[in-house]
């Protein structure tokens, strides 16, 4: 469901990255994974035909790109044939995506040349995440305890590189915006629960001390110095999914937002505080 705001003072915007021109697709596998290159550096001694990128940029559709890596070498240019042995490995997404605070403890990481060097190792928001099956495409992990709301990075690590997955895992309720907000341009702020979730929102200028509430999960973490509860909602989409229209307006000092779930969900019944976005 998507919304327009048009009363509330927030000057956001998303900052979206303009992807380089180059692409290309790496066929030396079993399968054909396909990247977007935001950005590349040349090695010393490199030339016009002889270059050797290093894609710092990101795998997936142009504009919702997630994975990035720095030891996924081309030599030679975009259309090279490339040594395998001088591949690192290249997280490309997760199964499920979305979890949450009761939710399950076991995903699948999926990329390319997973399985290369020493065992690799995996965690989640600087946590240590348990390996127990890997192929060269495949990873399954054991999450550790995950009690906060929002994004969570997954990083794996082995002894030819280290890839990671910005937005790797999902733990409901989260807020979150598809770019990095700015002024003066207008963008969706995106509420991810579940379906018939009830939820509370509002505003402030500072953060503050974790303060609980009752039997909801996480807690308050604006300052109640000044806090600016906005009309509630009920999400009605099946993917639990509720977007509110920013339009452009113009602020220049920090705003804090934060959602309170209330939800028949077992997930994090009887509800839950999101996690806190800021602006500016």
């Amino acid at each position: 469901m998507k919304t327009l705001i048009s009363s509330v003072p927030l000057a956001m915007c998303v900052a979206l990255s303009s992807l380089a021109a180059q692409t290309g697709t790496d066929n030396s596998g079993s399968g054909s994974v396909t990247y977007f290159s935001e950005s590349k550096t040349t090695a010393p001694g490199g030339s016009s035909t002889s270059t050797t990128y290093a894609l710092t940029g990101m795998v997936g559709e142009q504009g919702s790109a997630r994975s990035t890596s720095t030891t996924y070498d081309l030599a030679g240019g975009f259309s090279a044939m490339v040594p395998t042995n001088t591949f690192g490995p290249w997280l490309t997404s997760v199964n499920p995506l979305v979890s949450s605070p009761r939710g399950t403890n076991l995903v699948w990481l999926s990329g390319t040349r997973l399985d290369l060097g020493n065992a690799p190792t995996v965690k989640v928001s600087g946590r240590p995440a348990t390996v127990v099956a890997k192929s060269g495409t495949d990873i399954a992990v054991r999450l550790p305890t995950l009690p906060a709301p929002g994004w969570h990075q997954i990083e794996l690590t082995n002894s030819r590189g280290v890839s990671s997955l910005e937005r790797g895992l999902a733990v409901l309720p989260l807020l979150y915006t598809e770019g990095a907000p700015g002024s003066n341009v207008p963008f969706d702020l995106i509420f991810k629960g579940t379906k018939n979730d009830l939820v509370f929102w509002g505003l402030g200028f500072n953060p503050g001390p974790k303060i609980p509430l009752l039997s909801y999960l996480h807690g308050l973490t604006i300052s109640t110095s000044f806090v600016r509860i906005l009309p509630s909602f009920v999400i009605s989409a099946t993917s639990g999914e509720f977007r509110l229209s920013i339009p452009p307006v113009p602020f220049n000092f920090p705003i804090f937002i934060q959602g309170l779930f209330v939800t028949n969900d077992a997930g994090y019944a009887p509800g839950s505080f999101s996690n806190m976005l800021r602006f500016f």
